[in-house]
């Protein structure tokens, strides 16, 4: 029997219960609320500089099942690894890596 995907609710709320036990993760005092930066050697120009949340732009997009199902495996081996593991924080990484990439060429 196939498990059931958690809603995105569901998500939200482990992630909530899960902020305050990552020691990585920037205190409430600090003026960006994500753990983004804490991922040292690939932490991208745009992410190295002090944004903060709130001037980011929304995006969303529409992924075949089988990608989705390797970024949610890639996810949960992150979650377990207590690295950054958010949806968001995965296509934000990529997506600097690939656009540098580009430019090389």
């Amino acid at each position: 029997m196939s498990r059931r995907r958690p809603s995105l609710m569901e998500i939200l709320a482990e992630e909530r219960e899960d902020a305050p036990l990552s020691p990585q993760e920037p205190t409430p005092s600090s003026s960006e609320h994500t753990s983004d930066t804490s991922e040292g050697k690939s932490e991208s120009k745009s992410e190295s500089k002090s944004v903060s949340k709130s001037d980011y732009i929304r995006l969303s997009v529409t992924l075949p099942p089988d990608v989705f199902e390797r970024l949610q495996t890639l996810s949960l081996s992150r979650r377990k690894a207590r690295e950054p593991y958010t949806f968001c924080h995965l296509a934000r990484q990529a997506i600097v890596e690939w656009l540098d990439r580009q430019e090389q060429t």
